[in-house]
């Protein structure tokens, strides 16, 4: 297995799953650049905290219903978490996680390194007619499957028991509705992704792949909503939630700002409330390539709630002044 192997079903998956349009309501708001620069970030993150003798594991993601798909007014979910280390190391994590009522069950996925399928998919690419106008026209390809074993937490014994793939799949896609066609986007340009993820490792590659897969293949046949957690730092208090952004500040007034989507303050006000687990806002400052942090309770206290930002994804963002950040 090699990191060009991997690309190439990287590369078909991502053009397929990630939608690429402007929002209107930001500037240089262009969901598809964000998003492949938010998985570098993360990861240049991870690297970074590790290099400064943090301690941290990943995040995971709560799946649910759409809202629109519901017949009862409620938010259930069922929790995952996609890494390649031993079930055991998120043993707390999971015991905490279990606390949230909304949460039926939290499944645990080991991607086994090195072992892969095949299978066969159908991508879209640019075709061009008689004529020579262009045209979208479907090309058969070849994607890997990753090796995922799984695992369900017990919430009564906090332990993990080993369950069939097929058992796992059923549960954790219980109560969604199964699309009559999952989005297929055009295939992007190879050198996009080789020059994204020139700085990943094999082993990175791999993981990252295999989260991609699971949530964009598996669970994009499906209609469902899904929240999630970048990291968890293991300080010494206990564990803190951890968001991972990349950005410039903006000015106003003489003053400088970073932004928060307003949806996520609320998500993870919620959490941190539930949980008892504080919240670490992280940013890798782009223009200056610097990382800073801020703690939730601190960005509330000195946002300025009678005014907010125009978001991307129909969301509004609360900004707060820069200088209530520190070094991470």
């Amino acid at each position: 297995m090699s990191k060009s192997e991997i690309l190439k079903s990287i590369r078909i998956v991502f053009s397929t799953s990630i939608t690429k349009r402007n929002d209107d309501r930001a500037e240089n708001n262009d969901y598809w650049t964000r998003r492949l620069k938010g998985f570098v970030t993360e990861k240049e993150f991870y690297k970074y905290a590790i290099k400064r003798g943090k301690k941290l594991l990943l995040g995971g993601q709560f799946i649910g219903i759409p809202s629109d798909d519901r017949t009862l007014p409620n938010n259930n979910y069922v929790y995952t978490t996609i890494d390649s280390i031993s079930e055991s190391k998120y043993i707390r994590v999971f015991s905490k996680i279990a606390k949230l009522q909304e949460v039926q069950s939290l499944y645990y996925l080991k991607v086994i390194p090195k072992s892969h399928s095949t299978m066969d998919f159908t991508a879209r690419s640019i075709g061009y007619t008689r004529t020579g106008n262009k045209k979208r026209i479907d090309v058969s390809r070849k994607i890997l499957v990753p090796d995922i074993a799984y695992f369900r937490f017990e919430k009564s014994k906090e332990t993990f028991i080993s369950v069939k793939q097929s058992i796992a799949e059923n549960e954790i896609t219980l109560g969604l509705r199964k699309k009559s066609r999952a989005r297929r986007g055009t295939l992007e340009k190879k050198s996009i992704f080789k020059n994204a993820f020139k700085n990943f490792s094999l082993v990175e590659l791999e993981l990252l792949y295999a989260t991609r897969f699971f949530l964009d293949i598996f669970l994009g046949a499906y209609s469902k909503e899904i929240l999630d957690l970048d990291y968890f730092l293991i300080e010494k208090n206990g564990l803190a939630m951890c968001e991972v952004k990349g950005k410039s500040p903006f000015e106003k007034n003489g003053e400088e700002y970073f932004g928060w989507d307003t949806r996520r303050i609320f998500w993870y006000s919620m959490l941190s409330n539930r949980l008892g687990m504080p919240v670490r806002y992280v940013i890798k400052r782009t223009d200056k390539n610097r990382w800073l942090a801020t703690n939730l309770d601190t960005f509330i206290d000195c946002t300025s709630w009678g005014w907010d930002q125009g978001g991307g994804g129909g969301s509004s963002t609360m900004t707060a002044p820069i200088k209530i950040f520190r070094n991470f």
